[in-house]
């Protein structure tokens, strides 16, 4: 079968974009359309009890939110430097197996929902090696200007995410949020 998919080296991961299936049969469940980021577990990663921390989960959510929307083209930092900031306005994670020192792991990211000032985006995190889910998660972000007010998404960032990884039925226009 042959599949195109886009490959995009950062400096620390290498995020893979999907634009109609999955090649990989370890990530057969991501979501159509959406971005697989591999990251390997260090040493500084990990708690007294060998497992990476609990809250490292959150900072890799963030490194792959941050490639994701780099890989279409966009630099969250030039959006700083205009003074557009994208801020965490709700988290939540489920911790279902511990991932531990030198795994690699395939954290899937998905865009669930686009509104005018906010988006979520889902995230699974598994261990390369065999599949297994281990942590899923999620993200809600308000658009803000340099004085944490709300404003609305950049329009070409709203649509590129909205056409590369929202279905039709979770778009909102919602004026409020």
């Amino acid at each position: 079968m042959s599949v195109v998919h886009a490959i995009v080296r950062t400096r620390r991961t290498k995020l893979e974009l999907y634009p109609t299936e999955n090649p990989f049969p370890l990530f057969r469940d991501a979501p159509v359309g959406g971005a697989v980021l591999l990251i390997r577990v260090y040493y500084d990663d990990t708690d007294a009890g060998g497992v990476v921390y609990y809250g490292n989960y959150l900072k890799y959510f963030e490194r792959a939110r941050t490639d994701l929307i780099e890989a279409l083209g966009f630099s969250v930092k030039d959006y700083q430097d205009e003074g557009i900031w994208f801020t965490v306005v709700h988290a939540e994670i489920d911790y279902r197996s511990p991932a531990t020192y030198n795994d690699t792991l395939g954290i899937t990211t998905r865009v669930e929902e686009v509104k005018r000032v906010r988006f979520r985006v889902s995230h699974e995190v598994r261990r390369q090696a065999t599949g297994e889910l281990l942590v899923t998660g999620a993200t809600t972000l308000a658009c803000v200007d340099s004085t944490m007010r709300p404003r609305a998404l950049p329009t070409e960032l709203a649509d590129a995410l909205k056409a590369r990884f929202v279905s039709q039925a979770a778009i909102s226009s919602d004026a409020n949020h």
